[in-house]
């Protein structure tokens, strides 16, 4: 099974920048990534719990993508002046994972969407957090997806949870289930 790739981005602009911020990832940003060779979705969706907030998920065929010739011919010194303006004046964090979970599933569309992130370090297996997950939220009213991701590069030890549905998403998740394991992100999202 081919196990796909996420490119995971939370860019959260100042209050002065964030309808231009928004302006390039609509006119110039997320065009650019799915011209790339590799890049499969891109999906913008905006914070439920925090203003400013927003997150890129960006399915993979693979998480090389990141590391081709393709990519990096649009990254570092060669980013666009736009994308250089926007970078340098906003806050971003961006990880990189494989889909452990259940392996090939692109995002699903959906009214809601929940971000749990648990550091390296958990102590938890892939097979054991996968487990937890499938409890908390498989086959529960509301929920149609989850798809789980091993962190990877720098963000390797660390998994993240993407949940998709129509439910309240975060009242569904149980700390209990995760003892000796803490997130240390759980955001619920709207689509952009």
């Amino acid at each position: 099974m081919t196990q796909m790739g996420l490119l995971f981005v939370i860019n959260e602009p100042p209050a002065a920048m964030e309808e231009e911020t928004n302006a390039w990832y609509d006119t110039e940003h997320i065009s650019e990534r799915l011209g790339i060779t590799g890049f499969l979705t891109a999906h913008r969706y905006i914070s439920a719990a925090r203003a400013r907030r927003y997150l890129a998920l960006y399915d993979l065929t693979d998480v090389a993508v990141l590391k081709s010739a393709a990519y990096m011919a649009f990254v570092g010194d060669k980013f666009t002046p736009w994308t250089k303006r926007i970078l340098a004046r906003t806050r971003v964090t961006r990880i990189e994972g494989v889909q452990i979970y259940p392996g090939d599933a692109p995002a699903a569309t959906a009214a809601r969407h929940l971000i749990l992130r648990f550091p390296a370090g958990s102590g938890a297996t892939d097979a054991d957090l996968v487990d937890r997950f499938k409890r908390c939220f498989l086959g529960k009213p509301g929920v149609s997806q989850l798809r789980v991701f091993a962190g990877s590069g720098d963000d390797a030890g660390s998994h993240i949870a993407h949940v998709v549905g129509t439910a309240d998403l975060e009242s569904l998740f149980d700390p209990a289930a995760f003892a000796g394991s803490a997130p240390d992100l759980i955001e619920p999202y709207l689509p952009y």
